[in-house]
């Protein structure tokens, strides 16, 4: 299996991380046009309105400073709005109990809140005076000031708005709460907004963009039946809203998997699926009852049923478009276009086993002829000799790949990809088998990329899903680096005593204390120090840690969660 710690050796530096985002945001850019726009222009619109300093002032929703309350008097575009949608008296006090148990958890030197329509956040006290504040008239947004008066339109750190449908969230776009009428989103930039070559701007848009999920977490909605969780839901409305078909076009096959699993999980099915029973144990709302073979989908709404074939079938039209990886037999021979020129090629992988050494050779043939492969780089312990795999990592590129599987020395599993462009390539390797057929995950949901799995010994032996990335250039697959990592779910730990948390992976970053509960998740991690821990209450923050220690307690980590494992 691939140890999480060879991350920083083979893909470093802040970057090369930029440019991998950057790179999957452009490659799930197709269809997105229509809701570009519509965001593009929500942030022109307020790039147009006069903007005002962060200094105390708005434009029509109220800023709340101290005991004094102040609102602005130039108009924004929140005209004609209902009765009951008038703006708020903006007397939400930093750090008071939202409603549905959401605690706000903002800083505790956060200088002021401010309100607009029904909705209010708690600014940072180090935003005083360094940001411009405008409004739209569905929500409102939050500037760099440094960057604006050097270049208006730069310096955008995040907004907030509201929306009486789900949309989709590919641009940038995060979901925080929602009621019977509206989806409430931040929206965060999904490229760099500020000048990075002048060193004090882009240090202090980057200190003030570390602030972000604080205010996230800050927000306070002046609504009856106001949910808190949509974070823990792919789509929140999917109970009570017909699901808009594009946004459905623009979820990858994973999420589309959990997305119709997740409408079962609201009436508490259980799953035969260690990734889904693992996933929806997490989730603060989820609470198993009905075996899955018990369950009974007369307890749908028709809504639900409706959405249910909406899902299948954009799940079928993207196989239709895409219906690799598929299983091929070992020693016998197949037929497939591995180098794109129109022609199939006739491929043939045989894997032999000395009886008396269990040394395995692996030999291919492609068009009759052997095709050299170098044992130092392909060295198989406990090949799967029964079956192999096409697939089709870069649909858009001519050409497919052929996939070897090796269990290796202690079910460390290995996946060997190789390509043909007239000679045989090796690509890479990568931990883990990507292939529903060999458990439950489709490791091919985003183009360019295939999700395999890591193991990492941070607090306990574990293993997080990692992503790599075909390089066409280099012809090799790379390890993607990435801030955080989805942990493959574990069954959960009981907490025995109160946890100090970060409430982001940054050891300056504010504190709090995660009550010691029945079950407790390890949810991200960066595989060195860092592991995001949830709560079954749904409260979550950063916990830093060692195989040895956690950080606010002298315990061991085994003294302060059940279930966990250590392997040599």
């Amino acid at each position: 299996m691939k140890r999480m710690g060879k991350i920083s050796k083979r893909c470093s530096g802040k970057g090369r991380s930029i440019i991998n985002r950057l790179r999957l945001m452009l490659m799930r850019f197709t269809g997105l046009l229509s809701t570009g726009l519509r965001l593009s222009c929500l942030l022109l619109t307020a790039l147009m309105l006069t903007a005002c300093a962060g200094e105390g002032k708005a434009q029509n929703g109220m800023l709340q400073e101290g005991d004094e309350t102040m609102q602005a008097d130039v108009e924004s575009g929140a005209e004609g709005k209902d009765s009951d949608e008038s703006i708020a008296s903006g007397t939400v006090d930093t750090g008071s109990q939202a409603q549905d148990g959401q605690q706000d958890q903002s800083a505790a030197d956060s200088y002021a809140t401010y309100t607009y329509l029904d909705m209010t956040i708690a600014i940072p006290a180090s935003w005083e005076g360094k940001y411009i504040l405008e409004e739209v008239q569905d929500g409102f947004y939050f500037m760099q000031k440094a960057s604006y008066e050097k270049e208006e339109g730069m310096g955008f750190l995040i907004g907030f708005y509201r929306e009486e449908n789900m949309i989709d969230q590919s641009m940038g776009a995060v979901q925080i709460a929602y009621t019977p009428r509206y989806m409430y989103y931040a929206q965060q930039p999904t490229d760099v907004p500020y000048d990075y070559t002048d060193e004090s701007i882009a240090k202090e848009y980057g200190e003030m963009a570390a602030e972000e999920e604080t205010m996230i977490r800050s927000l306070q909605i002046a609504q009856d039946d106001v949910k808190y969780d949509a974070q823990e839901y792919i789509l929140p409305m999917s109970d009570v809203r017909e699901i808009p078909e594009g946004i459905l076009m623009n979820m990858n096959t994973k999420e589309l998997w959990i997305a119709r699993n997740e409408i079962y999980a609201r009436h508490g099915r259980e799953f035969d699926s260690a990734y889904l029973s693992g996933y929806f144990h997490s989730r603060s709302w989820y609470e198993p009852r009905v075996s899955a073979s018990s369950f009974d989908e007369g307890v749908l709404s028709e809504t639900e049923k409706e959405n249910l074939s909406l899902i299948r079938r954009q799940e079928e039209k993207k196989k239709e478009e895409n219906p690799y990886p598929i299983m091929r037999t070992m020693n016998r021979p197949c037929k497939e276009d591995l180098d794109g020129d129109g022609t199939d090629e006739t491929l043939l992988v045989t894997i032999d086993t000395d009886d008396d050494t269990m040394e395995s050779t692996l030999t291919i043939q492609i068009n009759g002829k052997d095709c050299p492969v170098d044992e130092n780089e392909v060295y198989l312990v406990t090949p799967n000799t029964d079956n192999f795999y096409l697939t089709d990592i870069f649909p858009s590129i001519p050409g497919k790949e052929f996939a070897i599987m090796d269990y290796g020395p202690s079910c460390d599993y290995v996946t060997y990809f190789f390509t043909y462009d007239g000679a045989l390539r090796y690509l890479g390797s990568i931990g883990g088998f990507p292939f529903k057929e060999e458990g439950e995950m489709d490791g091919f949901f985003n183009e360019g990329d295939v999700q395999g799995i890591c193991r990492t010994d941070i607090i306990h032996t574990c293993y997080a899903f990692t992503l790599w990335y075909y390089d066409i250039q280099e012809k090799k697959i790379v390890q993607l680096d990435q801030d955080m990592y989805e942990m493959v779910p574990d069954g959960g730990h009981t907490l025995y005593e109160d946890l100090l948390l970060y409430e982001r992976p940054d050891l300056s970053a504010d504190t709090f204390r995660l009550a010691a509960q029945q079950q407790v998740f390890f949810m991200e991690t960066d595989g060195k120090e860092w592991i995001l821990v949830k709560g079954k209450d749904g409260k979550s923050g950063y916990m830093h840690c060692s195989s040895e220690s956690v950080d606010g307690t002298e315990k061991k980590p085994n003294e302060i969660f059940s279930n966990l494992f250590y392997a040599d």
